[in-house]
């Protein structure tokens, strides 16, 4: 095992200094790049916070210049000192430009999407026009710097902003949001249609899409011809203090997630059919889905439920767990799959959970199914295979390969 983590390491790094090279090498300047996200990302309790955070490190590994724009205030994830310390900490290089969002920016944002959607012809004109005085920081930003691309971590992001500063736009897809509502089995009603067009039109506007899932890569390459769309997959860093699981650890499964609707909901249909199970496997539920008030009151009723709540230390989690499940549908690439393989834990998944991974990960992603956990986690050498199997594919989808990608991408552009 520690092999193959070696080996890794030893193959990725020529990638990378190769990247890094290049991009330092390409040209006079670096890449100037405005990275916007409404709150903050260090906050690492959601998994778009995780796909930031990698496609930072990409960004950071392709010697790109970033400069990232948020809201202090923002409702959900608001930045405050400890976090705007962290950021100086971990991005020395880059700079954080905060604003205070307000109802006035919010309902010139739904307007836009509103306009842009009935007038898919002046999407470029209504989603980069600002309205003067509201976002001074962002003027000024405008004024005062050139930036060779402006970033956002979903289309809803190119409304969230008091009008897109000039140069070539990114779209992160996270998630293809309308085409969760294609998923749930039932007629496409008139809501999700609106929602597909008007995810649609504000995808017209870009110039670059990185979609995080395979599945929904190949969907905006058919609804968006012509634009260049790149599949840059879910990844994460291997976790060397980490053996590989033994089916003797302390918790056969694990649900790790934040509370939302989405984790609450799926955890909620997959204890009842787990509550069924001739053979219940010890299961440990961590994160702040534990704070949902119908989890707790399932777990109180089940002894083999054990909820840990919020989780600073991530490896001992997983170092006492043999393997995760993601019972999650949905669109894009779960991150927690993601991550749970790179800590060497294989994952038993939804079907929609599995959809949008790279391929290759049939050897450590099972189907959700009792006969599948159970011929997998009691025995020894079946889990200590799968664990090898995450590995190996956490390294086939590693950082060089992606870095390649993102620099063609970059490059292909804006002439430096």
């Amino acid at each position: 095992m520690t092999s193959a983590i070696s080996i890794n390491q030893s193959c990725e790094l020529p990638h990378r200094r190769e990247a890094e090279k290049n991009a330092k090498d390409s040209g006079k300047r670096k890449i100037q790049l405005l990275f916007c996200f409404q709150g903050c990302f260090l906050r690492h309790t959601d998994g778009c916070h995780s796909r930031v955070l990698q496609i930072l490190n990409l960004l950071r590994l392709c010697d790109v210049d970033v400069t990232v724009y948020s809201y202090s205030n923002n409702r959900s994830w608001p930045w405050d000192e400890k976090y705007k310390s962290e950021f100086s900490s971990r991005y020395p290089e880059w700079r954080l430009v905060l604003e205070e969002d307000s109802w006035t920016r919010r309902t010139i944002g739904r307007g836009r999407t509103v306009l842009s959607a009935l007038f898919p012809s002046l999407g470029d004109k209504i989603l980069k026009t600002p309205v003067p005085l509201i976002m001074p920081r962002l003027d000024k930003l405008c004024r005062n710097d050139r930036f060779d691309y402006v970033m956002f971590n979903n289309a809803d992001g190119l409304t969230q902003i008091n009008g897109i500063p000039k140069g070539k736009i990114i779209v992160d897809m996270h998630d293809f949001s309308a085409l969760e509502s294609f998923q749930t089995g039932k007629p496409a009603n008139w809501r999700a249609m609106v929602k597909l067009r008007k995810e649609i039109c504000l995808l017209n506007v870009t110039d670059i899409i990185w979609c995080i899932s395979q599945s929904e890569y190949t969907v905006a390459k058919e609804v968006l011809p012509g634009k260049k769309i790149s599949f840059i997959p879910a990844n994460a860093d291997i976790l060397n203090d980490l053996q590989v699981a033994t089916g003797e650890e302390e918790y056969k499964l694990l649900f790790l997630g934040s509370n939302n609707r989405w984790n609450a909901d799926a955890l909620l249909k997959f204890l009842g059919s787990y509550e069924t199970w001739e053979i219940r496997p010890k299961l440990a539920v961590a994160g702040r889905v534990c704070d949902d008030a119908r989890i707790r009151d399932r777990a109180s009723r089940n002894p083999d439920i054990s909820l840990l709540g919020y989780q600073e230390d991530l490896v001992q989690l997983y170092r006492n767990a043999a393997a995760t499940i993601c019972p999650v549908e949905g669109t894009g690439t779960k991150i927690k799959v993601v991550e749970s393989l790179a800590a060497k834990r294989p994952v038993f998944a939804a079907e929609g959970a599995m959809r949008g991974l790279a391929p290759g990960y049939e050897c450590c992603v099972f189907p959700l199914r009792e006969d599948a956990v159970r011929g997998t986690l009691y025995n020894r050498d079946a889990v200590a295979n799968a664990s090898r199997a995450a590995v190996a594919y956490s390294i086939a989808n590693g950082t060089g390969k992606l870095i390649n990608t993102i620099l063609s991408d970059l490059h292909a552009l804006v002439i430096i």
